[in-house]
């Protein structure tokens, strides 16, 4: 155990180191480190740098039609105060119930910085997580939308680049591909072949965050650029708050033609939605302090994006307002979504949209004398109604946040990290919502993803 903390601690400790060297004076123009086979193209007026492999061939995103720029007020916030709000308790069982099935295969960590990987196959008798191989540094990872890939990205200390591997769900390598050593972490998938990952950038002065969009199947690389964003939150000293998104201020839509990042106007520091062609702000929810909730949320039509917003505690102005959760759509239209801060001082924190985009599963901090801790709730898109299953999250030890709910292929089950009554020990669970059961699957590791087996 000893040995295993002195591996976090050191690469821990060149994670900041690498950060910090990122500071350090070099030229004065921004400089691309393509790949060794890679042809360098100039900008487009949308501010995408493309790199090219000589074999590769480009992946266009389908045409989305872009709104004309307008000067006309954005349209205000809807919302129809109803909560629907129910509490549905379950009790959860030491061992997985006869009547509840389950298929696919689960993805887990140690820690949340933990070096392990590990594959759980949930249609085998052998509940017994096995070890992803070839993990040599702190890896960043995420799961593709079609639930066919796992992609894990490291940093290879012998040729001081990083590395991009996808494997199947039985842990077989599918690609790897040779990345820029300047990255921070996956920002999550684009489409089912298209990763999105930060791209930390410095030519003498700390210059904000890009994105780099990687093929995963031909290893094209596309970098976005934020700089020209209007009223983009320029700071480097302060960082946005979105897990995942710790440097970086940009999540763009599937199709790359609509983003939405941190702002600053006026001394105020507003969420918004913008065209990225014509740089026109479509919609905007205002927060303060530099802080912005949980990561934004792209259904996949890129149509529409959730995001959480502040609002006002109980009607009134406080120091501190509640934080729920909002649907941004590219008509301009802002709808609300729960109203837990029309009765309750509540803050919703990370989230995860359902794979049918039906229901959003999060985390929900009630400070009220009967509640305790955070809880996981769940809300239906379509009806409106959301439930309270009356159970604890636990956040990482080794960063202090709610690790997002954890969906099933199908959307019928969720595994989440939950915390016991001693504080310390924590049970990776899963809550069946067909039958409204849950039942203790393993102790000490965090899921991270969902994988299909088909």
């Amino acid at each position: 155990m000893g040995k295993i903390n002195l591996i976090r601690m050191k690469h821990r400790n060149l994670l900041l180191f690498s950060i910090l060297v990122l500071h350090i004076a070099g030229c004065t123009q921004l400089e691309v480190l393509p790949s060794p086979t890679a042809t360098i193209l100039s900008p487009t007026e949308t501010q995408v740098l493309v790199l090219l492999s000589a074999t590769a061939t480009p992946t266009q995103p389908p045409p989305t039609a872009l709104p004309p720029a307008t000067n006309t007020p954005l349209p205000s916030i809807t919302s129809t105060p109803n909560i629907h709000f129910r509490e549905q308790c379950i009790d959860i069982r030491i061992s997985q119930p006869q009547e509840i099935s389950l298929s696919g295969t689960l993805v887990l960590k140690d820690e949340w910085f933990g070096l392990n990987v590990y594959l759980l196959n949930l249609e085998t008798a052998d509940q017994t997580p096995q070890q992803l191989e070839n993990i040599m540094a702190l890896p960043s990872l995420s799961v593709s939308p079609d639930k066919k890939r796992l992609a894990v990205m490291q940093y290879d200390d012998q040729q001081h680049r990083h590395r991009l591997t996808t494997f199947s769900a039985n842990g077989k390598i599918q690609n790897t591909i040779s990345l820029f050593p300047d990255l921070s972490s996956i920002l999550g998938w684009q489409n089912d072949e298209l990763l999105a990952i930060g791209r930390v950038r410095s030519d003498g002065l700390r210059k904000l965050d890009s994105t780099i969009i990687v093929s995963s199947i031909s290893g094209e690389i596309q970098e976005l650029l934020p700089d020209d964003y209007n009223s983009i939150y320029k700071s480097i000293d302060n960082n946005v708050i979105w897990l995942g998104y710790s440097f970086n201020r940009t999540v763009y839509n599937p199709a790359l033609t609509y983003v939405v990042y941190s702002g600053l106007e006026n001394g105020k520091t507003p969420l918004f939605l913008a065209n990225v062609q014509t740089k026109s702000i479509i919609a905007r929810i205002n927060w303060w302090g530099g802080v912005y909730g949980a990561t934004p949320q792209w259904f996949r039509n890129g149509q529409s994006v959730l995001v959480t917003g502040q609002v006002k505690l109980n009607g009134f102005a406080s120091a501190q307002d509640g934080i729920e959760l909002f649907r941004m759509d590219l008509n301009g239209q802002v709808t609300r979504l729960t109203y837990l801060s029309d009765v309750y001082t509540a803050y919703i924190r990370n989230f995860t949209l359902s794979p049918d985009e039906q229901r959003v599963a999060f985390w929900m901090e009630i400070q009220d004398p009967t509640y305790s801790g955070v809880r996981l709730g769940v809300l239906d898109l379509q009806s409106g109604e959301m439930v309270d299953y009356c159970i604890a999250g636990a956040a990482a030890l080794d960063n202090k946040d709610f690790i997002p709910p954890v969906w099933s292929p199908d959307s019928k089950q969720i595994s989440v990290t939950q915390a016991m009554n001693d504080g310390a020990t924590r049970k990776t669970i899963i809550i069946d919502l067909i039958s409204g059961k849950a039942f203790e699957l393993l102790d000490q590791l965090i899921p991270l993803g969902w994988m299909s087996n088909k």
